[in-house]
């Protein structure tokens, strides 16, 4: 069952009658897109849940295999319900012309969203839709389902399992330079009323840490702080993003790039590194200075300053 038979997708400024809300004829309306209308494809369906979902828990799963010859499959309890093979997007049938494109099979990052709404574009029948529920209170099966509102449903768990050796993790892998590619075409992603804005903080977060370069390495830097689970950069003008780890062009704003950064924070840890060997060593130096006066008598043999020997040695006794 094709539930949901997609949006009739148009610019602004176009007065189709089947665009959701079609520009009215004489109407003159500023676009910077081209005009455009057309029916979005989709695919999808409905499946019927058992009473036990209402009383009980029950086992939603997806199961989204990449390449030409993966799949997208729901499982309901470990039972399969739906699947759409990659076949049905990479070789769609086929008119005489054939006009129908061929498509890749689905490969962008992904969020998982749980959506427990109800709407009439998804098929579902919600009772009165745009009215008051109940309607004019005669339908009693009507009343009774508006009774149950509002209904709360809990979720036990949420588990995500990947196969590394053939699938990427995160929004901008090797394989798909998602971020170059935007800086390359940026023209495509902002205009003159629209302009690309930097996202400053408001990422999740449990610590600090979480908010700021290198975190956890030698080359850390604290460019933001965690307040109520969310991120707030410390240096807006310079370091931005979600968790305040994205250095702005220094062209554009004041502040280190994060490579310059990122050099500073090793040669500092370096510094440091040295600075604690050299407490340490002349610590060690006055402990055997000490030592060896008591042991050697004065005058047979002349003690060495150890502060000033080499490093391969831990002492040194020198005969007159």
């Amino acid at each position: 069952m094709n539930a949901y038979q997609g949006s009739y997708l148009c610019d602004p400024a176009n007065t189709n009658s089947m665009c959701t809300e079609p520009q009215k004829e004489g109407n003159v309306i500023e676009s910077v897109l081209p005009s455009f209308n057309y029916q979005m494809d989709a695919i999808s369906a409905n499946s019927e849940i058992p009473l036990k979902a209402y009383t009980g828990y029950m086992k939603y799963q997806i199961e989204w295999i990449p390449s030409s010859a993966g799949y997208i499959r729901w499982i309901l309890d470990d039972v399969a319900i739906f699947e759409i093979a990659a076949e049905s997007l990479t070789s769609p049938p086929q008119d005489a012309s054939n006009s129908n494109y061929h498509k890749l099979m689905i490969e962008e990052p992904m969020y998982i969203i749980f959506n427990v709404a109800l709407s009439t574009s998804w098929g579902s029948k919600p009772p009165n839709p745009g009215k008051p529920c109940k309607g004019d209170g005669t339908d009693a099966k009507i009343n009774k389902i508006c009774d149950a509102f509002p209904m709360s449903m809990k979720v036990d768990y949420v588990r995500l399992y990947q196969d590394a050796s053939s699938m990427s993790i995160g929004c901008d892998p090797p394989s798909h330079p998602t971020k170059r590619w935007i800086d390359e075409h940026l023209s495509e992603y902002q205009d003159s009323n629209n302009p690309v804005k930097a996202v400053i903080g408001q990422g999740s977060c449990r610590r600090d840490e979480d908010c700021s370069v290198g975190a956890f390495s030698a080359a850390f830097m604290t460019t933001g702080k965690c307040v109520k689970r969310r991120c707030q950069c410390l240096f807006p003008s310079s370091w931005v993003g979600p968790r305040c780890t994205t250095s702005l062009d220094l062209e554009a704003q004041s502040g280190p790039s994060i490579t310059s950064s990122l050099v500073f924070g090793s040669i500092a840890a370096a510094v440091m590194l040295l600075a604690i060997y050299k407490i340490l060593f002349t610590g060690k130096a006055i402990y055997y200075n000490r030592e060896f006066s008591k042991a050697v008598s004065v005058g047979d043999y002349e003690l060495v300053d150890l502060s000033q020997a080499s490093d391969s040695a831990d002492a040194t006794i020198k005969g007159i």
